[in-house]
């Protein structure tokens, strides 16, 4: 049994309840039993912290089977995004991982393409820079109460072979900025982003192929209810269900 992701829960006021109010991407190699078209599951387990000790509780939410794909294949891309906000947004969206579906979903209707799924998407890395006074004068003082800091982001994107890889011009930056502040507020975690800037994608490479064993040409989503008081771990089960 593998821990293959944990989640921290959100501070975020909310109403209940959303299913995708916690979104786990995972790729990579996983066990045996999945790997050779045996299937096997994923558990999202809640866990307290315990003097800085994770300790998950005997219980969880366990999806359907999952069996890999052998075949076909998908490019790996990663990208870093800036947005411009005021400092105090900046810092909520960095630490609190219930924005990344935010982001996640902004991202994809920036791209406006229906190819694009929610689970082909992963956060990686989120950092909060202060913005150079030179760049607040250009901007004027009508925005320097919302573009004092900029959050970067640097996220990956699993594109199975019937999806256009995304290219440094892919991403509509003025329908991101709108994206942003629109999801934001729906997830009921509003921040105010100012202006939005995509940098140049790095194909990282091809994964998968043809025969038994091979990485799946894709990523696999799981979403689940969990206790809003505790965070989560996502742990992989081959065969049947056990509980840690």
């Amino acid at each position: 049994m593998d821990t293959l992701a944990d989640v921290k829960s959100s501070d975020q006021p909310s109403s209940c309840c959303s299913e995708d109010a916690y979104i786990v991407t995972v790729s990579g190699d996983f066990s045996t039993a999945i790997e050779n078209g045996a299937g096997g599951y994923f558990m999202v387990v809640p866990y307290a912290n315990v003097s800085n000790t994770m300790v998950p509780l005997p219980l969880g939410t366990m999806t359907t089977k999952v069996v890999d794909v052998t075949t076909g294949s998908a490019t790996r891309i990663k990208q870093d995004l800036k947005m411009t906000m005021s400092q105090a947004d900046a810092n909520k969206m960095a630490t609190d991982s219930s924005y990344d579906p935010v982001i996640i979903k902004s991202i994809i209707r920036a791209l406006n393409n229906a190819a694009y799924k929610e689970e082909f998407f992963k956060i990686l890395e989120k950092t909060v820079a202060a913005v150079t006074s030179r760049r607040l004068d250009n901007d004027g003082r009508r925005l320097a109460a919302h573009s004092t800091h900029e959050l970067k982001v640097k996220y990956e994107a699993l594109l199975p072979s019937d999806v256009p890889v995304i290219e440094t011009s892919s991403i509509n930056t003025t329908a991101l900025t709108a994206a942003l502040n629109d999801e934001s507020t729906k997830a009921g975690i509003p921040v105010t982003v100012a202006s939005a800037a995509a940098e140049t994608v790095e194909v990282v490479g091809t994964v998968g192929g043809s025969g038994s064993g091979q990485n799946t040409d894709g990523a696999h989503r799981v979403a689940g209810s969990i206790l809003a008081s505790f965070a989560a771990v996502l742990l992989a089960l081959a065969g049947q269900l056990t509980l840690a």
